[in-house]
């Protein structure tokens, strides 16, 4: 049995996407008008797919695809660590004259 590797929201976002392309969506409109009673009736789609639909359908009616695609992205940063105070060293290169 082949084991089935997990993928991310954002991927399996795009994968909706490219499935809906394949059935021939590809205009607001027509996402707009697709019904669950229609969506049920695609053998190709999960329900978790159905679901990620209908969150597509809102975003598109809200104008918010952009925030669709990056709802559960997160970014990590690190903060920069407070630098520690140089001592001040006497450059080697320093002369000193007496005079």
């Amino acid at each position: 049995m082949a084991k089935k590797m997990k993928i991310s929201k954002t991927q399996m976002k795009f994968e909706v996407i490219e499935k809906l392309a394949s059935l021939g969506i590809n205009t607001e409109e027509q996402l707009e008008k697709l019904t669950p009673k229609e969506l049920l009736g695609v053998e190709s789609l999960s329900f978790k797919e159905i679901e990620l639909i209908g969150q597509l359908q809102e975003c598109v009616n809200e104008n918010l695809l952009f925030s669709f695609l990056t709802a559960d992205i997160s970014v990590i940063t690190e903060e920069p660590k407070p630098e520690k105070p140089n001592k001040k060293k006497k450059a080697d290169s320093e002369v000193t004259t007496d005079g």
